[in-house]
């Protein structure tokens, strides 16, 4: 609660605040201000924890009738407070902050080795694995590989994430400082690791054969937690 001074000018922390009016109410006074006859009923005005108030005292035209009515013959004065219900727009989240939120709250989750997650995508093709990381435009999966009558070198591959959003599955067959040797379905290439994104190996956990999956962000229906 935020109480603004004597002259009613209002005093906020956050000047892009949205309030609207509560309450109003009359306090009376005597001895010109100095003894309170009543007070502002706090206990019903701020009942809800969970809203940010502000509160301003005024002299209105009523007041001073009152006051120079009753001050000159009992010493009596009045002011009405105004109680608000304040939203500060920094409480306000967009879309897109929610959506970083969400997006570190799961980075979080993968880098605790939370639980399995099931993810259902707009077609309705859902997969269920672990979270490896996020990317600007995926989420990354690690999945139990389906296909366990294969053999283990045609499952095993590789996949390059380029910069400029390009998925490549294949091979890495050599490496240097700078660059890479990929092989795959275009042939052997070389690319510089200054235009790549992340590069994912396929790997084997407790003797499971499992993969990443690249997942559109854009393309993603729900998430479930799997207990």
């Amino acid at each position: 609660m935020i109480e603004a001074p004597a002259d009613s000018a209002l005093l906020l922390a956050n000047a892009g605040s949205s309030c609207k009016i509560e309450y109003e109410q009359r306090i009376w006074s005597a001895l010109f201000g100095a003894l309170p006859l009543t007070e502002l009923d706090t206990e019903s005005y701020f009942k809800d924890q969970k809203k940010s108030y502000r509160l301003r005292h005024q002299m209105r035209w009523s007041d001073m009738a009152i006051t120079l009515l009753g001050g000159w013959a009992l010493s009596v004065s009045t002011r009405t407070w105004t109680v608000e219900s304040c939203i500060s727009s920094g409480q306000i989240m967009s879309a897109e902050q929610k959506k970083r939120e969400q997006e570190a709250a799961l980075l979080a989750i993968a880098k605790a080795g939370g639980n399995p997650l099931l993810v259902i995508m707009h077609n309705d093709q859902r997969y269920l694995g672990e979270l490896k990381t996020v990317t600007p435009e995926h989420w990354v999966l690690i999945v139990e590989d389906e296909n366990k009558d294969a053999d283990d070198k045609e499952r095993s591959f590789d996949e390059l994430i380029l910069k400029n959003g390009k998925i490549i599955s294949g091979k890495v067959v050599a490496q240097s400082t700078h660059s890479i040797r990929f092989k795959s379905a275009i042939g052997t290439r070389r690319y510089l690791k200054s235009d790549i994104q992340k590069i994912s190996f396929n790997k084997i956990l407790d003797d499971i054969k499992t993969r990443d999956v690249f997942l559109e962000k854009d393309k993603i229906e729900r998430v479930y937690f799997k207990h």
